[in-house]
């Protein structure tokens, strides 16, 4: 029994199919890693969704930068 939760971050198909594959529990699945991570394409959301038997959370960031939002946001 593990005593923890293995998260991965994953920005395409590829690397949440290997997360996956490598054990990991869950997936946070985003765009633009690299910027810092943005909210991730419907297109690749429905993807890892429909291929892959593991638990998704989608991060919803509308830009990269910091974490503080206008309302219009």
């Amino acid at each position: 029994m593990k005593d923890f939760l293995l998260e991965i971050c994953v920005d395409s198909y590829e690397s949440a199919r290997r997360a996956t594959l490598a054990g990991a529990d869950r997936l946070e699945l985003c765009a633009n890693l690299l910027l810092g991570g943005t909210s991730p394409s419907p297109v690749l959301v429905r993807q890892v969704l429909s291929r892959l038997d593991v638990r998704v959370n989608v991060l919803l960031r509308p830009r990269f930068g910091d974490f503080c939002f206008t309302e219009e946001e």
